[in-house]
């Protein structure tokens, strides 16, 4: 009896292992692009926590993302961009964004600016490198 409990936990076990591998794969493991939306995500929660974004940012409602290249326009295909807006703000926020491969090094350029919505000031910008170290290239 204690032989079938210990299969039966050892095949859930299995299954929530392959149902999370996302979540649960090594970093290095992952696919390019997916390890691209990884440190994106990674990196706006970093700035959050240090508190490194404006207020305002809770008050975005717009969000215009604009590719330079056709290698980034390729990957804003098959990424998330880790923002969601919110239709009561006064902000739009647009993010230039652009891919770079060097030796066995790839990642993104990152440029935000948050524009008011009412008079169109730009009030804030902020610019990030996001590199990733390719083991094998997917």
């Amino acid at each position: 009896m204690s032989k079938i409990i210990g299969l039966v936990i050892f095949i859930f076990g299995l299954i929530a292992s392959f149902s999370t591998y996302n979540h649960l794969s090594p970093f290095w493991f992952q696919e390019k692009n997916k390890k691209i939306e990884n440190l994106w995500q990674q990196d706006m929660e970093l700035l959050i926590k240090n508190d490194k974004l404006p207020r305002q940012w809770l008050e975005i409602s717009e969000i215009k993302v604009q590719p330079l290249s056709e290698s980034a326009e390729k990957l804003l295909n098959e990424i998330r961009v880790p923002m969601k807006a919110k239709p009561e703000g006064n902000y739009r926020i647009e993010i230039s964004l652009d891919d770079w491969t060097e030796n066995n090094k790839e990642g993104i350029m990152i440029q935000y600016q948050l524009f008011d919505k009412t008079t169109q000031n730009l009030i804030w910008e902020l610019g990030r490198t996001l590199e990733v170290e390719l083991h094998n290239k997917k």
